[in-house]
């Protein structure tokens, strides 16, 4: 105990308070889980901070995601759809959802809800500091650096991503990044169907890549249309730019529009095992970091509220956390699968996938996507694809698995 208060003594401890639970990072993640935890009554004595670099104040992301249950945030929904589009080559095809919908949450919407309800928590902090180093000592004592001190928890939750988080395992596993970028535009006449939100499309020349424009009305006149890449590299500033006027003057046939706004991100999209815990110390993984981005679609938005409610239930139970948060292995297997055939032939994914739309049921092959169908749905999902690439896959994960024991 004495060893452990010696090297309390020589931190740096911005406050001599003690909170229970850490939470760096501020985005979808990390205000998630500090909201369901605020959320839950016998947990409303514990202290949190949250450490987050920017004040959140500008409309960076846009979530989407299709459920047929109740989630949370229902009230900052700013899209709902019914029917979704698929465009290729091959096919052109609207599909109606069923007892689906498809959902569009805008982040600031998102940041100001939870902002807005932690701020009545009068356990909750948020510090604008950009985390430099995490630190456990012992096994129940973390300490938080930052560029002007130091936190201390008893609990560290971490979804900060640092330049460069798995470079150095980009050449033994495969390592993707999905970029892209979105305007929001505007139309003088009619042009959108805000009935129907258009997931797909890959007539777009795909450069052995994985390309293709989705677009979400929100009036006749006024969509968001993003172009999407999955490769290994980003493309220059200028490409992003080119295929957004090309899509809109040919595609759309649109001569004139305004830009309202515009958004871009990049996303790691891996195979790579991400630890959900580091060993032995209570410091956990949540967000893109630990996991919860899907790795061939990139969707995150429902992983990351369902893996909060985990980790709420329990802390409540005082059960692991580790022991509830496990991710089925056969969808990681998948999901290896397809970031393989992306890495070596991304430009038959536009194939892949309209064979998927086209010889499966919508409501099946959206549950598969989501991760919530049984095992003998998924074989006749995976026996309605050409074998061809996904043997090749196969041979090439075996192999990797014999040389390092995982995949």
């Amino acid at each position: 105990m004495q060893a452990l208060q010696n090297q309390l003594d020589q931190e740096n401890i911005i406050s001599k308070a003690y909170y229970d639970i850490i939470i760096v990072g501020g985005g979808c993640a990390g205000l998630s889980l500090a909201y369901h935890i605020s959320k839950e009554e016998t947990l409303s004595d514990l202290k949190i901070m949250i450490i987050e670099p920017d004040d959140k104040t500008d409309n960076d992301k846009t979530w989407c995601f299709w459920t047929d249950k109740p989630f949370p945030f229902e009230s900052e929904v700013s899209g709902k759809w019914k029917k979704i589009a698929f465009l290729s080559d091959e096919m052109q095809k609207t599909f109606d959802l069923g007892k689906f919908s498809y959902f569009k949450i805008d982040s600031i919407d998102f940041y100001r809800k939870v902002r807005n309800a932690l701020a009545e928590c009068e356990h909750v902090s948020i510090v604008n500091e950009k985390v430099i180093d995490i630190k456990a000592v012992g096994d129940e004592t973390v300490l938080v650096h930052t560029e002007s001190g130091c936190f201390r928890g008893g609990k560290v939750f971490d979804s900060a991503i640092g330049k460069g988080w798995i470079e150095p395992l980009k050449d033994q596993y495969n390592v993707l990044l999905q970029h892209f970028e979105g305007w929001k535009i505007k139309t003088s006449a009619p042009t959108f169907d805000p009935e129907v939100m258009q997931m797909f499309d890959f007539r777009i020349p795909q450069n052995n890549e994985v390309r293709f424009v989705y677009l979400i009305p929100s009036s006749t006149t006024e969509a968001l249309v993003e172009f999407t890449v999955f490769s290994t590299d980003l493309l220059g500033e200028s490409a992003y730019k080119k295929q957004l006027q090309s899509y809109i003057t040919k595609r759309l046939n649109l001569s004139e529009f305004t830009i309202l706004e515009k958004e871009s991100g990049v996303i790691p999209m891996t195979d790579v095992p991400l630890k959900q815990q580091e060993q032995g110390v209570p410091v956990y993984y949540i967000g893109t970091k630990g996991g919860m981005c899907k790795p061939s679609t990139g969707y995150a938005f429902l992983r990351i509220q369902r893996d909060c409610k985990l980790i709420v239930s329990a802390l409540v139970r005082h059960q692991g956390i580790g022991q509830l948060r496990r991710l089925p292995k056969r969808f990681k297997l998948y999901d290896a699968l397809m970031l393989d055939i992306m890495k070596r032939d991304g430009g038959r994914i536009a194939s892949i996938f309209t064979t998927l739309f086209r010889e499966n049921q919508i409501t099946t092959l959206l549950r598969f996507l989501d991760e919530q169908t049984n095992f003998w749905e998924e074989l006749k999902i995976m026996a309605s694809v050409p074998s061809a690439p996904f043997m090749k896959s196969i041979v090439r994960l075996v192999t990797r698995t014999l040389k390092k024991g995982k995949w």
